[in-house]
């Protein structure tokens, strides 16, 4: 994608629109960003692939609270008062009384829902923006593939829940990491280019886990929904309707978030308040 917070990419809405014409390539790559922000605005989301983020809150006394992003893949530190906290999990999970933190599992289905991180054996102290948590979160999924054993040594993934949008990670059965390249894979890398992976005829056959970041597939629809109901817009600037010749006439609903948009983002939307 152009932008790395863009919803969908130049080829897929172009595909989407069946336009096969390159003149207003750049004004679609324009209205593509402008919508998407939008998007990540009204939805009240900083990002939707995977990536890091901090928390900082006030402590109050509770036992949990939900972290403002998801779906939270790891917990990278939790710190009160500065003072690191452990994972439960690490131990006998809530069997155990040893003080630490419990992360809910993430629902990696779209659109998922915000997940909580409990102490156990304790809570969270009270202060001013005294307790800080780093994690990861983002719409990722893993795909297990066979690397074709003939040329080209390449796959292309199902992308069940949406289109590829990031490439995170490739491991073999043993949890070797392979390293990404730009090009000419050698053993043991691999070119990942919109959910296309190639890799070294000395690795044909062999059995990988791809994990890569989409965006979900019902919340590209709706941006270039918005985008194709914008970039008609321009024809109609200022009119709410339009006469033919006197015969008939067209209206045009003219709203700031079309109505078939906006049921699709009330999903997605993020209602955690921070504090």
């Amino acid at each position: 994608m152009a932008e790395s917070y863009d919803l969908v990419s130049l080829p897929d809405y172009k595909a989407y629109m069946s336009i096969s014409q390159n003149t207003d390539d750049n004004k679609l790559r324009y209205l593509i960003t402008a919508i998407s922000r939008a998007i990540l605005t009204r939805i009240n989301r900083p990002s939707l692939l995977p990536r890091y983020f901090t928390d900082i809150r006030d402590g109050s006394g509770e036992k949990a609270f939900f972290l403002r992003n998801w779906p939270v893949t790891s917990i990278v530190s939790l710190t009160i008062d500065g003072v690191a906290v452990p994972s439960a999990i690490a131990g006998d999970g809530w069997r155990s009384t040893a003080f630490g933190y419990v992360l809910d599992a993430p629902d990696m289905e779209p659109p998922g829902k915000p997940q909580m991180l409990s102490l156990k054996s304790g809570c969270y102290a009270k202060g001013r923006q005294n307790i800080c948590v780093t994690y990861m979160a983002g719409y990722q999924t893993t795909e297990v593939i066979n690397v074709r054993t003939m040329p080209p040594y390449s796959i292309s993934l199902s992308e069940s829940y949406g289109a590829w949008a990031k490439d995170i990670s490739v491991t073999d059965v043993d949890h070797n990491l392979l390293t990404a390249v730009s090009e000419n894979p050698l053993s043991g890398q691999y070119v990942a280019s919109a959910g296309n992976y190639l890799f070294s005829s000395e690795d044909a056959g062999r059995e990988c886990s791809i994990t890569y970041g989409y965006i979900p597939a019902d919340l590209a629809i709706a941006a270039m929904d918005w985008i194709a109901d914008r970039a008609s817009y321009q024809d109609r600037i200022g009119y709410s309707s339009k006469s033919l010749g006197g015969q008939e006439t067209i209206s045009y609903l003219v709203k700031s978030i079309p109505d078939f948009v906006q049921p699709i983002l009330q999903q997605y939307t993020n209602v955690v308040q921070t504090c």
